[in-house]
């Protein structure tokens, strides 16, 4: 029913756990331990039923997920600016995401501070380098210098690839290096997947336009509930 999360654990300093979505509704108050702990819970937007059980065991609601998906095509791609990454581009990477990913679900629970926020995403990315998540990273450089990065995973049920993380650095926005991350990621793996996969927080305007604009087509919403209990402060 509650599955044990060893790597957020070590992040939010109390024991986390993902509440499996089968089985929300089996969830009792007596199943929560009276200690400080974390646990997430995603459900379908239109599942009323899992949403109250979730409310009477006082989950807080946090965001609402939104995913798309694009089937994957040979185009264009600035082979000049983005390539694969290597073990060495891991603190660039790094920086790059402790200052992106505001909108993510960590950074809108009011009760975790920001520098957990940005500290988790941060330390996230560089599970990558570990070995420990992700299948492919593709890099963007402007005159050598890392200013963005493409995570991605590939789907265990389907033929797919999934954007795991997405990030371009403060200066560069707005200037298609995430456009070109995409398109390198189309081109290279056209022949091996058939969609692309992505999602962000329906707060999040405007990576909403960004997949829009670029064909993305909706195709699920979760409502995403978070249970927080922390250790009491000494006094």
């Amino acid at each position: 029913m509650l599955n044990f999360d060893k790597w957020l654990s070590r992040q939010l300093l109390v024991p986390s756990y993902h509440l499996n979505k089968n089985e929300i509704t089996s969830l009792a108050r007596k199943d929560i331990p009276p200690v400080p702990i974390f646990i997430d819970a995603k459900i379908e937007t239109s599942d009323r039923k899992k949403a109250l059980h979730l409310y009477n065991l006082n989950f807080k609601p946090i965001t609402t997920n939104i995913h798309f998906k694009k089937k994957i095509y040979s185009g264009k791609y600035e082979k000049k600016n983005c390539r694969f990454a290597h073990f060495k581009d891991k603190f660039k990477v790094k920086k790059i995401a402790y200052n992106s990913f505001l909108n993510s679900r960590f950074h809108l629970d009011k009760r975790l501070s920001k520098n957990i926020g940005d500290k988790l995403k941060s330390e996230w990315v560089s599970n990558f380098f570990r070995n420990k998540r992700g299948d492919w990273m593709i890099l963007f450089e402007v005159n050598r210098k890392i200013e963005g990065f493409l995570l991605l995973l590939k789907e265990k049920e389907n033929n797919n690839l999934i954007i795991d993380l997405i990030a371009v650095s403060k200066k560069y926005k707005r200037k298609g290096i995430a456009t070109s991350l995409i398109n390198f990621a189309n081109y290279h793996f056209v022949k091996k997947y058939r969609f692309l996969i992505a999602g962000t927080q329906i707060n999040n305007i405007e990576a909403i336009k960004f997949y829009k604009k670029l064909g993305f087509k909706q195709f699920s919403k979760q409502s995403v509930f978070h249970f927080y209990k922390r250790r009491r402060k000494k006094k």
